[in-house]
């Protein structure tokens, strides 16, 4: 017996696209995702969205990233590779993002 791995509709390939630190040129990109009919995953970094003003700020999450997947990260710095012994900065210093501009599904995963 043949077994065939599928994904929803029976199709056979998918493409993925994954975007990281919820930075201001992801309004743009959402854009573009928006008119295609596009969903992307977008890796939020609250832990320095609320301090870097390059990044989406959190009260936009809900509005901007609407229809998208979402996925925190809890650090408050990312690893440079340089000088890092490959653990990660910062892990568990920042608090989650906040539970008023986002859902979840109940599996990790947080949908606006």
């Amino acid at each position: 017996m043949k077994i065939y791995t599928c994904f929803p509709h029976g199709k056979t390939k998918a493409l993925t696209m994954s975007y990281d630190d919820g930075r201001l040129q992801d309004e743009r990109l959402v854009g573009i995702f928006n008119r295609c009919g596009l969903r992307g995953t977008f890796n939020l970094n609250y832990g320095i969205m609320q301090y870097d003003r390059t990044r989406i700020p959190a009260e936009r999450v809900k509005e901007l990233y609407a229809g998208m997947r979402l996925r925190r990260i809890r650090l408050r710095t990312q690893p440079s590779g340089a000088g890092n012994s490959g653990g990660s900065q910062g892990a568990g210093m920042a608090s989650n993002l906040p539970s008023q501009y986002i859902g979840s599904d109940g599996t990790g995963r947080i949908f606006c």
